[in-house]
């Protein structure tokens, strides 16, 4: 349980930025149930950030601690300096521009709450960022996304995770080739590839990352960076940082961080050719991952086969998780992330019989008096219990990770037999 955050924030002029942050962080971060406080390290700053830090009149509980340079160091330095200064009771240490804003009350304990045993660093999702911490990738029910690299602008770490390997690299422009300008050198020192580099370090040592969805932070974006390297070396210093990570890294790794860590399959056994529009128009309408999914059908064939042929082309394909949908449906908008957001290797959605008496397809397994055979027997009783665990379910709207069915080996893992072919898969 995280008890003591610390909070560092590194700034080179840009006042007005940093009023705007410490007053978000002031109004909506209590110190209480978690404690925390704020590093600010002033990095040659000549706007008057100094003096008001310094003249603070907010900090009754000494949560504020200024830390002055009188030239501009650059974020690595200037974080690496803050980390010097950070409580030695902290559990955790965020590394924060200066040019973002907290929004809404809670925002800590959320962020904090994804911390596990295993979990290293957190991020929120963002406004301005790269990848899957972009807000337009955030979907309801989801709290959280393992991924590859964290962006910098708002990094949260363990204080055992920088323990164990160390601070930023402060280094990163040494394996840049040869023929790289000097300048270009000199301005990778102040940041750039930092946070990728930080982000290997960190899966190499063992640790997850995740993406908090449920923290939003509003960030300006790279304000000090346009100031310093104009807009046109802006993206010359992201070039220049890509060299640098190639050549401590390799290709492999650079490519591994943005690689995608899910990939989805949406499988349909079609009775026909041709769909009901009704289920054609709610599979429209269902939200889904904006990228790396795809849709496997399987028409006119008998379901077992088609379920089957669906899972064999799911792992041709490397997805990592299949959503089964029958077409005698109508889907939820919400079905695949409240599906999702479960995290278990099958579950499934509430889906009932076509003919009446219309029973939920939820059973238990039972011996038959009569002939031993095996049967499932009704579970209307669990009807809005909300998650339960069941000895089989029918497979109208069911999300399984395709490592089971790697596990369980094919290729028939559908197939009539006393009962149904998804119950069969069941008894697996």
């Amino acid at each position: 349980m995280v008890k003591k955050v610390s909070i560092i924030t590194v700034c080179h002029n840009q006042l007005a930025h940093t009023k705007r942050f410490i007053n978000s962080l002031r109004r909506y971060t209590p110190q209480e149930p978690i404690q925390w406080e704020l590093v600010v390290v002033d990095s040659g700053s000549t706007d008057g950030t100094w003096d008001y830090l310094v003249k603070s009149d907010w900090n009754p509980q000494n949560i504020l601690h200024e830390v002055q340079c009188l030239e501009n160091i650059g974020w690595i330095k200037g974080i690496n300096l803050g980390l010097d200064h950070v409580a030695p009771d902290s559990d955790v240490v965020i590394f924060s521009n200066n040019d973002v804003v907290l929004d809404k009350a809670g925002w800590l304990e959320r962020l904090c709450a994804h911390f596990t045993e295993t979990v290293g660093a957190v991020g929120p999702v963002s406004n301005y960022v790269m990848g899957r911490q972009k807000a337009e990738f955030a979907m309801p029910h989801i709290k959280a996304e393992e991924t590859n690299l964290l962006v910098g602008f708002f990094m949260a770490v363990k204080k055992e995770v920088i323990d164990t390997i160390g601070p930023l690299d402060e280094n990163l422009h040494e394996y840049l080739p040869e023929g790289v300008p000097d300048d270009a050198r000199e301005k990778l020192k102040l940041g750039g590839a930092d946070y990728l580099d930080y982000s290997i370090r960190i899966k190499k040592a063992g640790y997850e990352l995740k993406i908090a969805k449920d923290v939003f932070v509003w960030h300006s974006g790279s304000k000090t960076f346009f100031d310093i390297v104009g807009k046109d070396g802006y993206n010359a210093q992201w070039q220049t940082a890509d060299l640098a990570l190639m050549g401590k890294w390799g290709i492999d790794e650079i490519n591994l961080l943005h690689a995608p860590k899910l990939k989805i399959a949406f499988g349909i056994p079609l009775r026909g050719y041709h769909p009901h529009w009704k289920f054609s128009s709610s599979l429209f309408r269902m939200q889904r991952p904006l990228d790396n999914w795809f849709i496997i059908d399987a028409p006119r064939a008998v379901v077992d086969q088609a379920r089957n042929s669906i899972v064999e082309e799911a792992i041709k394909l490397e997805a990592h998780y299949i959503l089964f949908l029958d077409d005698d449906h109508i889907i939820p908008s919400d079905l695949f992330y409240k599906l999702l957001s479960h995290q278990k290797d099958v579950v499934g959605a509430l889906a009932f019989r076509r003919l009446p008496p219309y029973s939920p397809c939820i059973y238990d397994w039972e011996t038959s008096p009569k002939n031993g055979n095996l049967m499932v027997r009704d579970r209307p009783d669990l009807i809005k219990k909300g998650l339960q665990k069941v000895d089989a379910i029918g497979f109208g709207a069911v999300l399984v990770k395709t490592e089971v069915f790697k596990k369980i080996g094919g290729p028939r893992w559908f197939k009539f037999d006393e009962v149904g072919e998804e119950l069969t898969f069941c008894d697996l």
